[in-house]
């Protein structure tokens, strides 16, 4: 099913709720950046923040934004496709060895749901050469067998979100300033 109206029609028919407005959604980050920024080692070792490209662009401008330190930013995008195994992940782009070594690194993801690209990334940035990594989900799925380090709200397995960076299907709803979800 490629064509948005479908998709549309399909995702209106589920009668999709709101799971975080605006509201909540900058709470949440207030409170990761507040831990962040409280930490005894983060502030003081220039970290290295990779979001995961696409979902964690809008979560990870938002947090930039209310952290008190200084720090370099990168992106990370890592695949999977329909034609590899189940679990199987492709990196499309993450940084070279020479900008993680000896590096605190912050791996930032929209959703947490089994945790595997989180521990992907992460043992890409220590095989690298990261001298301690770290990583932040704004949502973590509930019984996540490797959930992130720090992370915003818990959601039900049988959820499915969409909205602030986080797409229905294709890469569609991406956009919204709330997020919603829809019960599968």
């Amino acid at each position: 099913m490629t064509d948005p109206l479908e998709i549309k029609q399909k995702l209106m028919s589920m009668r999709p709720q709101i799971l975080l407005d605006r509201s909540a959604i900058l709470s949440t980050v207030n409170g990761i950046a507040s831990t962040f920024n409280s930490s005894s080692y983060i502030p003081n070792s220039f970290p290295l923040l990779l979001p995961i490209l696409e979902g964690a662009s809008p979560f990870a401008m938002d947090l930039a934004r209310r952290l008190t330190f200084p720090f370099e930013m990168k992106s990370v995008k890592v695949s999977s496709y329909s034609e590899m195994k189940k679990g199987d992940l492709r990196v499309d782009l993450f940084p070279s060895a020479e900008q993680l070594n000896g590096r605190t690194v912050i791996l930032i993801d929209d959703i947490c749901d089994s945790g595997d690209t989180l521990k992907y990334c992460a043992d890409l940035a220590r095989n690298s050469g990261a001298h301690a990594v770290r990583s932040c989900a704004l949502l973590v799925r509930k019984d996540c067998p490797e959930p992130s380090d720090f992370y915003g709200h818990v959601i039900e397995k049988g959820q499915w979100v969409f909205g602030y960076g986080m797409d229905f299907l294709d890469n569609l709803f991406r956009h919204g300033s709330s997020i919603e979800y829809v019960q599968v």
